[in-house]
C-alpha cells in the first residue's frame, strides 16, 4: 500500500476514489470555526483573487498545486497567530487529494513548535506576551533604554498580556512575580509588581514598572528580567535590559546676529572710519544640560590675543560670578576703533568654559579702516550700509516696531537717528536690496517688512522669513513680494540717502 494511504490513515484524511487529470488539492473545513489565510506548498486557497483565504465552517476550497509533501498553513479567524499542521500531507499526481479540518486535527504554532494541540482545544491555553508601548519583546530579547543622566531615572513601564484562551497565572519567586538578575550595577529595580494573586484572563493584561537610576556614567548596564507563569510557550520568559548613562555638560555656542561662530573661525566686521568707533555685540549660549561657567584669566571672561595695532577692546566683559544656566545665554561686547586707513586689522578673540567641547573657544575678528563706507559699515545716522557705490550711500535702521502701513510711513518718517530727519520707508527696490545683504545687515525678524510702494489701497512688503507667511488665507513666499491692504500689520526699518 502506498505511503499516501498511510499518512491518510494518520492524519484522518478523507479522499475519495475518483482520477483526476490535474494535480489538485481540496480542503475541507468540517471544524467548528472559520480558518484563514490557508496556504500549501506556498499556494493560497482562495475562492478568487480578491478573497482573503476564508474557509468557513462546512466548505471547501480546491486548488491545483505540486505533488509533494508540504505543511498546510492557516490562522484561525479573528486570531493573528500563525499555525500548520502537525505533519506534512501527501499529495500526489492524479490522486482525489482531500484535507479535511476536525476540531480534532493536531496543529502546531509555528512561532512558538513546542505549542502542540488540536484545533478545538489549541486556543483554550494562556499565552504571555510582553510589550513595552507598540513594541513586542521577544523571549530571550533586548529592550534598549534611553541614555539616562547620573542622578536621574526613567521608570519604563511593561505589559503582560494573555494572547491564549485561558487565565494567565503569574508564579510568585523570591516573594517577586517580576525577578531581576545579573544587576551588577544595581541600577536597574523593580518598583510596581504585579499582585501576588493577579490572574490575566484571556485578551487582558498588567503592568509592571522598571526603574533605571545610574550613579556612574557607563554604555551598557543590563540586567535580565525573568517572568515565570503557567503559558505553556515561554513559561519561563525572559529579556535583557540594556541601557547608558552620562554625566550632564554644558555646551557652548558664540554666535552674532544670530549667526553662529565656527571654533577658530574668522568674522569680518567690515569698514570703519579712522577716529570712528563700532560696538559688536556677541551672544554666548549654554545649549547643553548643566550650568555653563567661565574660567577667569588675566582678570577677564574675554580675552584679546594677537591684537597688534590695539584696535580691537573688550568693552563690556561677562561677571566673574557668570552662570549661563542650560538654555541660557550671556553678552560680550568688543569695540573696534580704527586711527588709520588701513585693511585686514585683526585680533583673536579667546573664552575659557567648562564647556564639555570647545572648552577653549576662540576666533578672529577682522575690521578695516576706510574713509569709504561698505555694506555692512555704520552709517552716520547709526544705521547699517546696505548700498554703497559711485560715492552714494543708504544706510537702514534697526527695527521700529510693527504697525498699518499708514503707522509705518510716520514711525520711519519720524526717525531721527544720528540727528537727521531725512529717514524714510524704503521703495520696493531698495527693500529687496536690505532683503538681499540681510545676513550682512543683521538682527531681522521672520516677518513682513513694508516698502512706501503703493497701488490704490494696498503697499508691498517683502516676507523676510525662510516660510510662507499669510494674513488670512491670502500668503507671500519666503524672499518674495507681494501686494497687500494697507491695514494688515507688517514690521519697519527706515533707511536714508547719504
Amino acid at each position: 500500500m502506498k505511503k499516501f494511504l498511510i499518512l491518510t490513515a494518520i492524519l484522518g484524511l478523507s479522499f475519495t476514489a475518483c482520477k483526476q487529470l490535474d494535480t489538485t488539492l481540496e480542503i475541507k473545513n468540517n471544524s467548528s470555526v472559520e480558518i484563514t489565510d490557508v496556504s500549501w506548498g506556498g499556494v493560497q486557497f482562495r475562492e478568487n483573487p480578491w478573497s482573503s483565504g476564508l474557509i468557513r465552517q462546512g466548505d471547501s476550497v480546491k486548488m491545483k498545486v505540486e505533488e509533494g509533501n508540504e505543511y498546510i498553513f492557516f490562522r484561525r479567524q479573528g486570531d493573528s497567530t500563525a499555525v500548520r499542521t502537525e505533519r506534512e500531507i501527501l499529495v500526489e499526481a492524479n490522486e482525489a487529494n482531500i484535507f479535511t479540518f476536525t476540531n480534532d486535527t493536531p496543529i502546531v504554532e509555528v512561532a512558538n513548535p513546542a505549542n502542540t494541540d488540536t484545533l478545538g482545544n489549541f486556543y483554550l491555553r494562556p499565552n504571555i506576551r510582553v510589550n513595552q508601548d507598540e513594541t513586542i519583546i521577544n523571549q530571550h530579547g533586548e529592550y534598549n533604554c534611553d541614555p539616562v543622566a547620573i542622578g536621574e531615572f526613567e521608570n519604563i513601564v511593561f505589559t503582560i498580556e494573555n494572547t491564549g484562551g485561558s487565565n494567565l497565572n503569574i508564579d510568585t519567586v523570591n516573594d517577586n512575580r517580576i525577578n531581576l538578575g545579573d544587576n551588577a550595577s544595581g541600577f536597574f529595580s523593580v518598583i510596581q509588581q504585579p499582585f501576588a494573586n493577579t490572574v490575566i484572563a484571556p485578551e487582558n493584561s498588567v503592568t509592571f514598572t522598571i526603574r533605571f537610576s545610574p550613579t556612574a556614567a557607563g554604555d551598557s548596564f543590563t540586567a535580565i528580567v525573568h517572568i515565570k507563569t503557567n503559558s505553556p510557550a515561554n513559561e519561563d520568559f525572559s529579556f535583557m535590559l540594556i541601557a547608558s548613562a552620562y554625566e550632564k555638560k554644558p555646551q557652548i555656542v558664540v554666535s552674532r546676529d544670530n549667526v553662529v561662530i565656527a571654533q577658530h573661525g574668522d568674522i569680518p566686521i567690515g569698514g570703519v572710519r579712522p577716529g570712528e568707533s563700532r560696538d559688536f555685540v556677541f551672544t554666548i549660549e549654554n545649549i547643553g544640560e548643566a550650568n555653563l561657567t567661565f574660567v577667569t584669566v588675566n582678570n577677564n571672561r574675554i580675552n584679546l590675543e594677537d591684537n597688534v595695532a590695539g584696535l580691537f577692546s573688550v568693552i563690556q566683559q561677562p561677571f566673574a560670578n557668570t552662570v549661563v544656566a542650560p538654555g541660557g545665554s550671556t553678552t560680550f561686547t568688543i569695540r573696534f576703533s580704527p586711527v588709520v586707513v588701513g585693511n585686514n586689522f585683526t585680533a583673536s578673540v579667546h573664552i575659557k568654559t567648562n564647556s564639555q567641547i570647545n572648552d577653549e573657544f576662540s576666533f578672529w575678528i577682522r575690521g578695516n579702516g576706510s574713509t569709504d563706507y561698505e555694506i555692512g559699515d555704520t552709517g552716520p545716522g547709526g544705521g547699517i550700509v546696505f548700498f554703497a557705490q559711485g560715492g552714494q550711500y543708504k544706510e537702514v535702521s534697526g527695527e521700529l516696531g510693527a504697525y498699518n502701513w499708514s503707522d509705518a510711513t510716520t514711525t520711519a518718517g519720524s526717525f531721527n537717528g544720528g540727528s537727521f530727519n531725512d529717514w524714510r520707508l524704503p521703495d520696493r527696490g531698495e527693500l529687496d536690496l536690505i532683503y538681499e545683504n540681510r545676513n550682512t545687515l543683521g538682527g531681522f525678524q521672520n516677518n513682513t517688512y513694508w516698502s512706501s510702494t503703493v497701488s490704490g489701497s494696498s503697499a508691498w512688503l517683502q516676507n523676510f522669513s525662510t516660510t510662507w507667511l499669510y494674513y488670512g488665507t491670502s500668503g507671500v513666499g519666503p524672499g518674495s513680494q507681494s501686494l497687500f491692504n494697507q491695514s494688515v500689520t507688517a514690521r519697519v526699518r527706515a533707511i536714508r540717502a547719504f
